[in-house]
C-alpha cells in the first residue's frame, strides 16, 4: 500500500493553484465574448498601434463605414480624407480626429464611433509554467491576472513567484532573459495576487515578458517521519530540511546525513557530520538547501551486547563507540561477569569470527558483544 504524504506547505500550494486555474475558468469565459462587443467608455483610452483592426462607422452614412488595418507606419486610408495618422492615439482622439477632418469641407456635424476589432499592436509573452506559453495581445488596460488567465492559468509545477520582465524606457527590443541589461524586473508573489491584493495585480504594458519560473524542490527520504518532496519557499538549512519531513526516525542514525546535489551538471554526494553542522556558523551557504537537492537520512547501525550486563540487548552505533562504552550503555557487568574474557563476534567475508576484546577497541556494525560468566 502506497502512502502519499504532503505537509501543509504542498497543499497551501496546490489549493492555491487551484484557486487560480478556477478564478482562470471565469476570466476566459469572459474573453469568449468578442472583442467587437467591448463598450465604447473600455476602449476610449486605448493607444492605437501597428496592425490594429478598426470599425469605423460615421452615422447616417453607411457608405462611409469601414474596417481597416493600421499600417506598419501607423496610417490607414479613409474616404474623402485619405491618409490619417493613427498611431499613437487613443480611440476617442482618433473619433475626434476624423470627426474634424469631414466637418471641415463634407459633412456637418459628423458622429464618429471607433470600435477595435482585433488588438494586434500590442504584446505580452507569457513564459515558464503556464498551460499554453506564448505570445498574447493586449486587448485594453489587461492586469496581471487576466493575462495568465488567458495563458490557461498556471501548471502544478508553478513556483511562488511571478516575475515580470519589462523593457525600461528606450530600449530597442523585447528583453529575452531575466538578466537583461535593458529591462527591468518587477517580483510579485502568487499567494499575495490570489489573496485578492489590488497592489499586486498590476496592468501589464506592451512588450512585458510575464515568468512563471518552476517551484524549487528539495527531497528528504530514508529514516524521517515523512519522507518526499517540498517546495522550498525560502532560505533553509539542512537540519532545517530534516525538521519539515517530520524529523528523524527512532532508527535515524544521528550523527551523519547524506546530501545529493547537482553541480556543473554532476550529481555529487556528501557525507555530512551532524555534530559539526552543529557547529558552524549560522547562515553558512554551504548548509543552505539549493534547488534540486535530495537528502537522506541513513538508518542507524546496531551492534549487540550479550551475556553478562545488566541489560543485554540490541544498542545504536554512534561515533567512536568502544568495547568499554558499549558494556557500559548495557548496563555494566554483572557480579558474574567474567571481565577479562569478553569477546567480539564478527562478520568476516562472510563467516563469523570471534576475538578476544581490547577495552578500547572500536565496535563495528553488527557486532556481537560477548560478556561470559566466571565461573570462580
Amino acid at each position: 500500500m502506497s502512502v502519499v504524504r504532503k505537509n501543509e506547505n504542498v497543499s497551501r500550494v496546490w489549493s492555491s493553484r487551484i484557486v487560480l486555474n478556477v478564478l482562470s475558468i471565469g476570466l476566459c469565459l469572459c474573453f469568449l465574448v468578442p472583442i467587437i462587443s467591448l463598450g465604447q467608455g473600455t476602449q476610449e483610452n486605448y493607444q492605437i498601434g501597428a496592425e490594429d483592426v478598426l470599425s469605423i462607422t460615421v452615422w447616417d452614412h453607411d457608405d462611409l463605414k469601414r474596417v481597416v488595418t493600421v499600417s506598419a507606419d501607423g496610417n490607414f486610408s479613409f474616404p474623402l480624407i485619405g491618409r490619417i495618422k493613427a498611431r499613437g492615439l487613443t480611440v476617442g482622439e482618433l473619433e475626434n480626429k476624423i470627426a474634424r477632418l469631414l466637418d471641415k469641407d463634407y459633412i456637418v456635424n459628423p458622429q464618429v464611433t471607433i470600435t477595435v476589432q482585433e488588438f494586434k499592436s500590442k504584446k505580452v509573452f507569457i513564459l515558464g509554467e503556464v498551460t499554453k506559453p506564448g505570445a498574447y495581445y493586449l486587448s485594453k488596460t489587461d492586469t496581471l491576472l487576466e493575462m495568465i488567465s488567458k495563458a490557461g492559468g498556471v501548471t502544478n509545477d508553478a513556483g511562488q513567484e511571478i516575475i515580470i520582465v519589462r523593457p525600461i524606457e528606450g530600449a530597442a527590443s523585447q528583453p529575452t532573459s531575466l538578466d537583461s541589461e535593458n529591462s527591468q524586473l518587477i517580483r510579485i508573489g502568487l499567494q499575495a495576487l490570489l489573496a485578492g491584493n489590488i497592489q499586486k495585480n498590476i496592468e501589464v504594458q506592451d512588450n512585458d515578458t510575464v515568468y512563471v519560473p518552476k517551484a524549487s524542490l528539495f527531497s528528504v527520504f530514508g529514516e524521517v517521519g515523512k519522507p518526499g518532496s517540498y517546495p522550498l519557499e525560502h532560505e533553509t538549512t539542512i537540519l532545517e530540511a530534516i525538521s519539515i519531513a517530520g524529523g528523524p526516525t527512532q532508527n535515524a542514525d544521528t550523527q551523519k546525513l547524506e546530501l545529493l546535489r547537482k553541480e556543473d551538471g554532476v550529481q555529487r554526494k556528501f557525507i555530512l557530520n551532524i555534530q559539526q553542522i552543529l557547529k558552524a556558523p549560522a547562515g553558512s551557504e554551504e548548509l543552505m538547501i539549493r534547488d534540486g537537492d535530495v537528502i537522506y537520512q541513513p538508518r542507524a547501525e546496531f551492534f549487540f551486547v550479550m551475556g553478562e550486563v545488566k541489560k543485554p540487548g540490541t544498542y545504536k552505533l554512534e561515533e567512536g563507540m568502544t568495547v568499554t562504552k558499549a558494556i557500559s550503555v548495557a548496563g555494566g557487568f554483572t557480579e558474574k561477569a567474567s571481565k577479562g574474557k569478553v569477546k567480539i563476534l564478527r562478520e568476516e567475508n562472510g563467516k563469523q569470527v570471534e576475538h578476544r576484546a581490547k577495552s578500547n577497541e572500536l565496535i563495528q556494525p553488527q557486532d556481537i558483544v560477548q560478556v561470559p560468566q566466571s565461573f570462580f
